[in-house]
């Protein structure tokens, strides 16, 4: 399947998954609008990008990885967003849900979301697969990734903080799940070892490098919230974004014409920042 064909099957499962949840409820609608309302489903990109370095013929359970990591990238949005995190008011241009729907909803709507992610993962074709799977995503996302990083996030003092200490936020809060997405994506893809080692070590640069260009965009448009460009400053980050994006391609190089679609995501990123 080519990517054309993948992320409009896989924005229809998101509205079926959704709409068989709680119906004409408060808390369905606040799903809908959290999960529904954009974005660049880079996530889903990346698992399928992986899985083309496996088999074919495995469309079913790379669909449900790629959904997972969707509904969980959606929960930490909508927490991230609430008033005791990061307390923004809107996300992609529209009120952030719990302005939207009240901040009682806003919390349940990402507990929700959570627990459907993990769901997703339980339909996969082998039990053997999913159990890995629940274990990754449940590594990546919990107390020693993702809350992780938002807890270091919130009782870090910006002021204190240095090059390595914000790199290790970025990489618990963002890294994690984009890791998570590759290697699910090779997992669902029947990837052999070999393969899975090249994800594996190709995470790691460039989760932190889609972290640092997020945190250098912002920093030119929000002089309020602390990243990693603010702290080690502007030009030190786009360093550091040249140093990941050549230690991401050169992984790369490892890889098959299969690897092309990682390829071009990692083109994607704006190098110069």
């Amino acid at each position: 399947m080519n990517p054309r064909q993948f992320l409009p099957q896989i924005e229809a499962r998101l509205k079926s998954i959704l709409a068989e949840e709680t119906q004409g409820s408060p808390l369905s609608e606040a799903m809908c609008y959290s999960v529904l309302g954009g974005g660049k489903r880079v996530r889903a990109r990346l698992v399928w990008a992986a899985g083309a370095l496996g088999e074919p013929h495995c469309e079913h359970d790379l669909a449900a990885a790629a959904c997972a990591v969707e509904l969980a990238h959606a929960y930490s949005l909508v927490h991230d967003d609430l008033p005791a995190m990061d307390d923004d008011d809107e996300r992609r241009g529209q009120p952030a849900c719990h302005v939207r729907f009240g901040e009682a909803t806003a919390i349940l709507t990402g507990n929700a979301l959570q627990v459907l992610a993990f769901t997703q993962l339980t339909g996969m074709t082998e039990p053997a697969l999913a159990m890995r799977a629940v274990r990754l995503l449940g590594e990546a996302i919990g107390s020693g990734g993702m809350a992780a990083g938002q807890q270091f996030d919130l009782h870090s003092d910006p002021g204190l903080l240095d090059a390595a200490e914000i790199e290790r936020i970025c990489w618990l809060k963002t890294g994690e799940l984009i890791r998570a997405s590759l290697l699910l994506g090779g997992l669902a893809g029947r990837c052999d070892p070999a393969a899975l080692e090249i994800l594996e070590r190709f995470s790691r640069p460039y989760g932190l490098e889609y972290q640092i260009v997020d945190d250098l965009q912002d920093s030119q448009t929000d002089q309020t919230a602390p990243n990693y460009a603010s702290v080690v400053g502007a030009e030190a980050a786009r360093r550091r974004i040249g140093v990941l994006h050549a230690e991401a391609a050169s992984t790369l190089d490892e890889l098959p014409a299969s690897g092309d679609a990682l390829r071009t995501i990692l083109a994607e990123l704006p190098v110069s920042g």
